[in-house]
């Protein structure tokens, strides 16, 4: 990845094409609920958190031999060029020119007391940790630029918590086993469709305030589940978007880069009805309807996407939809922790 960013950042930038890397289970996840957690964090405390904590709380999934492949090939890569190694040991090894705070290591078991459970180290941290802080890096660093992050692995309390944690770490010595995977074999699936994961972030704060967000998915964290954000993920260079937003900006600036042009509605705005911003290619509304507004149809140009929180019941779940004649058709994707919007909430009913 660095030595892509190094021939070709300039001329991407110069072109206005853009290098996705890392669009799956490292890092969209980890990338997204930190963004998530800092976007709550400044509309709830005023402020991005200094220090946030990825904690996989639980995970169901397994390798395919491309990602045995994957590591071995950057290991004999990295034996024959020592720079490899300073980039692969090195938190911001991502954003070129840069020199950031000292990192937590993760590496350490250790008992966490907020959580009341033992921490492991987490076999994707070392890319994930890298992806974070290029974001925050090519985005002029709105968490800060003493921003300081890390993720491990949750066992459980007391002794077997312990126990579990010390057995992590001399897995991760040799995390494939005596017999790794060949390319092209994988989970199967029923494994793939069995597979999960649940990731939580923790803000904190000199003074103590603390910011929990939860990040969960369905199916294999890496085959099931990054294909689903691969599919999802799909900005196109030319669309006109619009982001009905709750006041914090962040969703704009990410979208940024992707599109060809970014306005953005607040969405207490969109509530009155009387924005004239209409024929959009793309909206993303920063929360979650409980009904969903004509206004919001009128943004759209006729087959216009809108990515959208939608209440169902009193779950939000995430939910993409197309624009056809006066009306919008949704499908759910996942369940979602993106917040309600009070503005759209869904009128009450009663009946006799």
């Amino acid at each position: 990845m660095r030595e892509q960013i190094d021939l070709h950042h300039e001329a991407a930038k110069t072109s206005g094409a853009r290098i996705t890397f890392s669009s799956g289970f490292d890092s969209i996840p980890f990338d997204l609920g930190v963004l998530m957690l800092q976007h709550e964090a400044v509309a709830r405390h005023g402020s991005p958190a200094p220090r946030v904590k990825g904690r996989v709380r639980a995970m169901q999934g397994t390798f395919s031999g491309g990602t045995a492949a994957s590591l071995t090939a950057t290991m004999k890569a990295a034996a024959k060029n020592p720079g490899i190694i300073k980039v692969l040991n090195d938190p911001f090894g991502l954003a070129p020119g840069f020199d950031g705070p000292d990192q937590p290591s993760g590496m350490i078991p250790h008992y966490e007391d907020e959580l009341g459970k033992w921490a492991a180290p987490f076999i994707m941290a070392t890319i994930n940790t890298k992806n974070v802080h290029r974001t925050n890096f090519l985005r002029g660093h709105p968490y800060g630029e003493d921003f300081r992050y890390d993720e491990m692995m949750l066992t459980s309390p007391g002794e077997a918590g312990k126990a579990a944690a010390n057995a992590v770490t001399e897995m991760l010595k040799n995390p494939f086993g005596a017999k790794p995977p060949k390319p092209g074999e994988g989970p199967s699936k029923d494994e793939r469709e069995n597979g999960y994961y649940d990731v939580l972030f923790v803000g904190e704060w000199p003074d103590g305030k603390r910011l929990h967000y939860g990040v969960k998915g369905k199916y294999d964290p890496g085959y099931g589940s990054t294909s689903r954000m691969l599919a999802e993920a799909a900005p196109k260079s030319t669309d006109r978007a619009l982001v009905i937003e709750s006041g914090t900006g962040y969703l704009a600036e990410l979208l940024r880069p992707l599109v060809a042009s970014v306005d953005t509605l607040d969405a207490s705005e969109l509530a009155r009805g009387k924005s004239k911003l209409k024929d959009f290619d793309l909206v993303l509304v920063d929360g979650a309807l409980g009904d969903v507004p004509k206004s919001l149809v009128k943004t759209l140009a006729e087959n216009g996407r809108v990515v959208s929180g939608i209440i169902d019941g009193d779950i939000p779940r995430l939910a993409v939809g197309r624009r056809t004649g006066d009306r919008i058709a949704f499908d759910m994707v996942d369940d979602t922790a993106l917040p309600a919007l009070p503005m759209f909430a869904q009128a009450k009913e009663w009946s006799f």
